[in-house]
């Protein structure tokens, strides 16, 4: 089984930021119950108030997919989307064997 994890850039238009922010905090209600999902979690930019991080970690590419076809994840997407400047920006990685704070 590898390990699937993301890192999501999400460029709000002006002002939006705390609204799909709000999106974002009620996908995480769902992923709480996602046995598979082990890491979600927002992050807010250092350098620009209208972006987002975001860091997904995934026992596998299965519980990644149940993740993105939840009830919650499929109705927010599209409001998500309305509040973005420009498409969002995933990067799929594999972490490493070694590092803290990654669970196993």
């Amino acid at each position: 089984m590898t390990q699937i994890a993301l890192f999501v850039k999400l460029v709000a238009l002006p002002g939006k930021r705390d609204e799909i922010l709000e999106i974002l905090e009620q996908n995480l209600e769902a992923a709480q119950e996602e046995e598979g999902t082990l890491a979600y979690a927002f992050h807010y930019d250092a350098r620009n108030d209208d972006v987002l991080w975001v860091y997904e970690l995934y026992t596998d590419q299965d519980a990644m997919m149940l993740h993105t076809k939840s009830d919650i994840f499929t109705a927010g997407f599209p409001k998500l989307q309305e509040l973005l400047a420009e498409p969002l920006a995933a990067n799929m990685v594999t972490p490493t064997a070694k590092g803290k704070g990654i669970p196993t």
